[in-house]
């Protein structure tokens, strides 16, 4: 889920709405077509994604290919060994049975991975602006990410993720 959000500039929602009908390992791509949601005491809506430009189809990264690979082998392993105690959801991430994750326990279990790993505690929807930052600062179209994250428009990208790395203020400062 981590690699997800971090090389790819995922939504929580979109990684916990990601079914593996939507994943192409062959082509190398994941399409985002729903999302999942807790709303109340349902922690498990499914819907359309956040705008029109949130559906979308990403390019799956080599990092991200090989854990998907290796996600899919170690839940096929789960349903051989479970057999009809297995709840084939088609989920992509899913708890050790096959059941879907609560969307909110996906946060809750990034935080334990941080204080298990002693790292800083951060927001797993951090890991998406960290992708955005990156993306900026190797130098990719700031469109081209903006479409990547799904954005409604370009503004939104540049406003809420590349703000940090916008080095003009510093060019300024350098000419008086």
């Amino acid at each position: 889920m981590y690699y997800l959000a971090a090389c790819l500039g995922l939504r929580r929602e979109e990684i916990t709405g990601l079914r593996w009908e939507y994943v192409d390992l062959e082509k190398r791509r994941l399409h985002i077509v729903k999302v999942r949601t807790a709303a109340g005491k349902d922690n498990n809506v499914v819907k359309e994604p956040k705008t029109e430009k949130s559906k979308r189809t990403i390019h799956i990264v080599d990092e991200v290919y090989d854990v998907l690979v290796a996600h899919k082998a170690w839940q096929e392993k789960q349903k051989e060994l479970l057999g009809d105690l297995y709840n084939d959801s088609d989920y992509v991430f899913v708890r050790d049975d096959g059941k879907p994750y609560r969307v909110n326990s996906v946060s809750e279990h990034f935080l334990d991975f941080l204080r298990k790993h002693d790292f800083p505690r951060i927001r797993l929807h951090d890991l998406r602006h960290t992708f955005a930052s990156v993306m900026y600062e190797a130098g990719v179209d700031l469109k081209a990410i903006s479409e990547i994250m799904g954005h409604s428009d370009i503004g939104t990208t540049s406003r809420i993720y590349t703000h940090m790395f916008d080095n003009t203020h510093i060019e300024d400062e350098c000419h008086e």
